[in-house]
């Protein structure tokens, strides 16, 4: 029998841990607990989130008063435009411990709208064609031809 005795990391924020520092310290800057995290998602920098949330503590008196549609202003009033990033919002309802929201936020369904509305390719029509159309569609498009 073997026994080792190993280094375990673990995450100031979530409790996770890692057997690796430099995974550790790369989680940390982005776990969904760290208020002052800088997100992988819409980058919004370091720093910005906790802007959000504190604005949220000082001008919200009881926390059920806070919802989803609260946070989402918030949040675009901060990055200035309308993008609403659900890794942020997961962030503000786990760091201002807003168990209230778990049940109105989807998270898997809020990821799926902002990768649908900003990353995914959308198909000019939905005519079936066969498979040596495809190929030459995908030609053009690697040529940057579409």
């Amino acid at each position: 029998m073997k026994e080792k005795i190993k280094t375990v990391y673990y995450c100031d924020y979530c409790k996770k841990k890692y057997f690796h520092r430099d995974a550790c310290i790369n989680h940390e800057e982005h776990c969904t607990l760290n208020e002052n995290r800088s997100c992988r998602l819409c980058k919004l920098e370091k720093g910005r989130l906790k802007q959000v949330i504190n604005y949220l503590r000082c001008n919200s008196t009881d926390k059920n008063g806070i919802t989803i549609d609260v946070i989402k202003s918030a949040l675009m009033n901060e990055r200035k435009d309308s993008i609403f990033c659900p890794n942020c919002v997961l962030t503000i309802i786990r760091v201002l411990e807003l168990q209230h929201l778990y049940d109105d936020f989807n998270y898997k369904k809020e990821t799926n709208k902002f990768f649908g509305e900003f990353f995914i390719h959308k198909p000019k029509s939905t005519k079936t064609i066969t498979t040596e159309e495809l190929k030459n569609e995908i030609k053009k498009y690697v040529k940057n031809e579409i």
